[in-house]
């Protein structure tokens, strides 16, 4: 391809996990557990050891940064020099993978999970250009609450989690839900406070963990202090499919045609794959392409359109019907297309895994109202367990880079990026990132999608 432009019982169990750019990890267990107390039941849960850690001792766990700085020495070497590049000129950050020889037709990607890479991110945003992008759209993936979730020593998949602000008698207010998040296959699920403020810090005393309707007795930490990981009675695990709703939410504006290509060709290989390397799993898929409401006065064609969840085959009819056109400015209407896909696809409800590609080369506009029903879309998103994979294509900017990793960090979900590797096509911004592997986009969406479908 060519591209041509640019509980319920819970049993509590604190595991302090240190986070670094690096792959290593130090961690260290508490021998305290609490159980949640849960008035209507009365059956026991049996206790779960922690898996073997590396304990560290209490003169060097004086405090997070010092067990952090520890943890990050081995991985400094390697990141330090490509973070300082990414800060200083982040549009000529370079990948640390050397260059694919330029082959006609293979398209490249990158990905970056900063959820993965949390001090790496935070050390990114203190800078102020970044920081001023996410005031830009209003986004502040700052304050995180990790949450872990097993049965029987397997991941618990679709239990709902929700972080509570305690009621405070003397402001006379209620218990207040501030985030909403579904567990993923691997039991995992991602909270936070103060998404859309820019808040420096945040009391999580003042905080509470709710699992499937039920409060749970334990402190709450920020990401960089501790990982909840809870211990759910397997009587009070609901039950779910082994079921993947996957969609793919793709701008069709003029400059998108080669993407579009890229589906009509390469999306029933994708998906086939996934279905070869697990049969078990019933895959549906649907699809959402969008345009703008006007394009420098002239009527676009359409604004949206969609396809329902269905079958690969009803899927890949619809895609071969599109095509690229219209889109004259800059901007698109991705917020349309975000709540049309969030909210007008019937995801279901006990699918172990649900997947939205985002594949766009524009941002959204920029009025109070486009950036209010952004905003919902992702609290949306992360309430039904919808994990938003932004693929972003050539002439996105910084600002667009930053709101499409918040979207993927809102969602429990990892930022994707077409890369320059392999010679073809206008030319990409390289993204603000570390080292990461150069891979073939179908190979990329093909192991995203295995990763995040894998029934445990």
């Amino acid at each position: 391809m060519t591209l041509n432009k640019y509980s319920p019982v819970l049993l509590v169990i604190p595991s302090i996990l240190l986070i670094s750019c690096s792959q290593n990890k130090v961690s260290e267990t508490s021998s305290v557990t609490e159980s949640s107390r849960v008035s209507d039941s009365s059956e026991p849960v049996a206790m779960l050891e922690p898996a073997p850690v590396i304990v560290v001792d209490a003169a060097s766990s004086a405090s997070v940064a010092s067990l952090e700085k520890a943890a990050d020495a081995s991985a400094a070497a390697d990141s330090s020099m490509a973070l300082e590049s990414t800060m200083a000129e982040p549009d000529k950050m370079q990948s640390s993978e050397p260059a694919l020889q330029a082959q006609s037709g293979i398209v490249t990607a990158g990905e970056w999970n900063d959820l993965d890479n949390w001090r790496y991110w935070n050390q990114l945003i203190d800078k102020r250009d970044f920081a001023t992008h996410l005031d830009h759209w209003q986004v502040y993936p700052k304050h995180r609450v990790s949450v872990s979730i097993q049965s029987n020593q397997k991941p618990v998949t679709n239990a709902i989690v929700q972080l509570v602000k305690k009621s405070d008698d003397q402001q006379h207010t209620k218990p207040e839900v501030v985030w909403t998040a579904r567990t993923d296959n691997k039991g995992s699920a991602v909270l936070w406070a103060h998404f859309f403020k820019d808040t420096q810090s945040v009391k999580f005393d003042n905080y509470k963990l709710r699992v499937n309707g039920h409060e749970i007795d334990q402190n709450i930490y920020p990401h960089n202090q501790q990982v909840m990981s809870l211990n759910l009675n397997k009587a009070y695990v609901k039950p779910v499919a082994k079921k993947a709703d996957i969609a793919f939410i793709v701008d069709a504006t003029g400059s998108m045609q080669d993407e579009i290509d890229f589906l009509k060709r390469d999306l029933q290989s994708v998906i086939h794959s996934v279905k070869d390397s697990n049969n078990q799993i019933n895959i549906e898929t649907a699809a959402v392409f969008y345009r703008d409401r006007s394009s420098n006065g002239a009527q676009e064609e359409y604004l949206v359109r969609k396809d329902d969840f269905g079958n690969l085959n009803n899927t890949l009819q619809f895609i071969q019907k599109q095509n690229a056109d219209g889109g004259g400015d800059y901007p698109e209407a991705v917020d349309v297309a975000l709540d049309t896909a969030i909210n007008k696809l019937d995801w279901s409800d006990n699918a172990h895994a649900r997947i939205a590609f985002l594949l766009l080369d524009a941002p959204p506009h920029h009025e109070p109202e486009v950036l209010a029903s952004i905003q919902q879309s992702i609290v949306q998103a992360a309430a039904k367990g919808i994990k938003i994979i932004p693929i972003t294509a050539s002439g996105i900017d910084k600002e667009t880079e930053l709101l499409m990793r918040s979207l993927a960090m809102g969602t429990n979900g990892t930022y994707t990026f077409i890369t320059d590797d392999s010679g073809v096509g206008n030319a990409h911004i390289e993204a603000s990132v570390g080292d990461y592997e150069v891979e073939k986009l179908n190979a990329l969406m093909i192991r995203l999608i295995k990763e995040y479908t894998d029934f445990h």
